[in-house]
């Protein structure tokens, strides 16, 4: 049985001896020093930060789960006939088959709460050095805790029979064998909400115009976008829409049709970016592995592929082969054990080695889609209005996705208003953002059944207790005060 990471970096600081850059995130193995040695200078304090970055790219993290998970979960993606049994639980929404972040995003926060606790003290590094670490610490730790809030719990105004724990609040380190912090509850969703925007108010406030590592870290856009999108999950559309208008008025524009690929390639549209290098792609375990193989069958297991029904969005033409849409750019056809299959190539190892590749987590095109479902929606999940409801700004953030996919506007964009207007955004997002993760926290945010287009698979009701993954029954066990998720 094991406890939280956090209360072992209490007793041994595990600080990763690495090097930060403008532009790269480069990790070595882990040293074993004192909390006093480690975190004692402005070195310290940002190796160790660069280690709270580092243990996100395991498997069940960014570095494959929480990108392909929810794609085959939902209606995106299926495994193929022929496949190495990866993801299949997932894939049938099978019960203890869904995300498991649990380990690596606490022992990301235990990291972060290190360093937040000690930048302060650090004499070696210049007042707007120390700031920087310190908002990008507040923007990891809020991209974190909302990570564990969507997989763990229900998102405020959609709780199922009242049900609203979420995940425990830990924001400080271990201090004593008898800290509080040892045992944790598990704080409500408006609770993990509130220190959310909290983590995410302060990076604002602290970043300026400084990043420690461009797009491949926090900076204060990513963190206006981040907002945006707590937001959207939390049903509070008026804010949703003010925070996502600031990150596109601050943020990258759209790419053009003919240069999608660049946002896979490289960096295009990137708000915030995570990167996995040559070493420390994590090879057959790794996204690229999963999406995808060469021509010639070699390079990766391809298991999860495009569904039916996500094929069916693209508009292809009647011989089934080519679009209009320049986002089918990502896929390639090809057969697979006589399975003539669509693979999508938004992860292919751009960055040279097998595995290795810029995952996009938050994007311009995220955000044009954001404003526009926001603005949308006339009432917030409350029940308040929304002072941002406007249809004519929806549909105008709406139709420059679909100009910038199909080089046009809508012939009947007019058209669109009420629950058509919300369908087509809705559309337009899972076309958009297939593949990278988003498709079944989209579902369960709004408050939608989750259908299936895998082996005649029934759609899974909303309610249903599979939605909301199981707290690993290693840390129920050794924490008394763990209330598991009603039906584990």
């Amino acid at each position: 049985m094991r406890r939280f990471n956090y209360k072992l970096l209490a007793l041994v600081m595990l600080l990763f001896a690495g090097t930060a850059c403008n532009e790269i995130i480069e990790t070595e193995p882990v040293v074993y020093l004192s909390e006093e040695g480690a975190l004692e200078d402005y070195a310290g304090v940002s190796a160790t930060l660069v280690g709270a970055y580092d243990v996100i790219r395991n498997s069940n993290y960014y570095g494959r789960g929480m990108i392909i998970n929810p794609e085959v979960m939902a209606d995106n993606c299926r495994p193929t006939d022929d496949n190495s049994n990866r993801h299949i639980g997932q894939s049938k929404n099978q019960e203890g088959s869904h995300i498991a972040i649990w380990t690596p995003a606490y022992a990301s926060i235990a990291r972060i709460n290190l360093v937040l606790s000690a930048v302060d003290a650090v004499t070696d590094a210049s007042g707007s050095n120390a700031e920087t670490v310190k908002a990008d610490a507040y923007f990891l730790r809020a991209l974190v805790y909302h990570d564990l809030a969507r997989v763990y719990g229900r998102e405020p105004g959609r709780e199922v029979s009242g049900f609203n724990l979420c995940v425990p609040l830990v924001t400080t380190p271990f201090t004593t064998l008898d800290d509080p912090n040892t045992y944790p509850i598990r704080a409500t969703n408006t609770e993990v909400y509130a220190q959310i925007h909290e983590d995410l108010d302060n990076a604002i406030d602290l970043f300026g115009a400084n990043s420690l590592g461009g797009v491949y870290r926090g900076s204060k856009t990513a963190a206006i976008a981040l907002k945006a999108r707590v937001y959207l999950y939390q049903g509070n559309y008026e804010k949703a829409a003010e925070f996502a208008l600031q990150a596109i008025t601050e943020g990258p524009a759209l790419v053009s049709g003919e240069g999608y690929m660049s946002i896979y390639t490289g960096t295009g549209e990137a708000i915030f970016t995570y990167r996995i290098t040559s070493g420390e792609s994590l090879s057959t375990n790794s996204i690229a592995s999963l999406y995808g193989q060469n021509e010639d069958g070699s390079g990766g297991y391809g298991d999860i592929v495009p569904t039916t029904k996500l094929e069916n969005l693209y508009d292809m033409d009647d011989a089934d082969t080519t679009s209009a849409d320049a986002r089918f750019a990502v896929f390639r056809l090809q057969e697979k054990n006589s399975e003539p299959i669509w693979y999508n190539e938004k992860f292919k190892s751009y960055r040279g080695a097998f595995g290795a590749d810029n995952v996009p987590l938050i994007r311009a095109s995220e955000m044009y889609l954001t404003y526009a479902e926001a603005c949308a929606e006339p009432t917030n999940v409350d029940g308040s209005a929304n002072a941002n409801f406007n249809e004519d700004n929806a549909r105008d953030y709406l139709n420059q996705i679909y100009n910038r996919a199909f080089g046009e506007d809508y012939d009947n964009l007019a058209s669109f208003t009420g629950n058509s207007l919300m369908t087509e955004i809705l559309k337009q997002r899972q076309i958009e953002l297939a593949f990278e993760g988003h498709r079944f926290f989209d579902l369960k945010r709004r408050g939608l059944n989750i259908a299936k287009d895998y082996e005649g698979l029934p759609a899974v009701q909303y309610d249903d207790h599979r939605v909301v993954a199981r707290i690993p029954d290693s840390e129920i066990d050794v924490n008394p005060n763990l209330i598991p998720n009603p039906g584990y």
